[in-house]
């Protein structure tokens, strides 16, 4: 297996590249419409906080994906983070 040379994207950059923007949905709109105080989820969405199994349950209700998918963007950043410490 041989070493990443970059630090994996956070969730919060997957989730505005790929389905904010794409959806024309606003940080303070789906922050709002999951219920998160828009502190809460720009601190997620910026990776000052991480993605939690309760997070990615409401993501992935919202847009349609499986809570899988954010815990292990999640999981790669997080296992970088140990590595390369």
């Amino acid at each position: 297996m041989s070493k990443r040379n970059r630090r994996p994207s956070l969730p919060g950059d997957i989730l505005r590249e790929l389905y904010l923007y794409e959806r024309d949905i606003t940080l303070a709109k789906m922050s709002n419409d999951i219920g998160t105080s828009l502190e809460e989820f720009c601190s997620i969405v910026h990776g000052s906080s991480p993605v939690t199994p309760e997070i990615a349950v409401s993501w992935a209700a919202y847009l349609d994906t499986s809570p899988t998918l954010w815990l292990n963007l999640q999981k790669a950043v997080d296992d970088w983070d140990a590595a390369n410490s």
